[in-house]
């Protein structure tokens, strides 16, 4: 039995919960930044990084 989730775009998510991510120049980690442009997180991988923005979005 396969089960389809419905889940909006990435950007979609990111732009309703008001969080941006971004890659830092010559590093490997990702940012998660509040609608402010505060810091909320570093990751080192984009997926944790919209994982964070998931989770702060609920």
């Amino acid at each position: 039995m396969v089960v389809e989730h419905t889940v909006p775009p990435r950007s979609t998510l990111e732009q309703q919960a008001g969080y941006s991510i971004q890659k830092q120049d010559k590093s490997r980690f990702w940012e998660v930044r509040d609608a402010a442009g505060e810091l909320v997180c570093l990751t080192a991988y984009r997926k944790g990084a919209r994982e964070v923005v998931r989770r702060l979005a609920l």
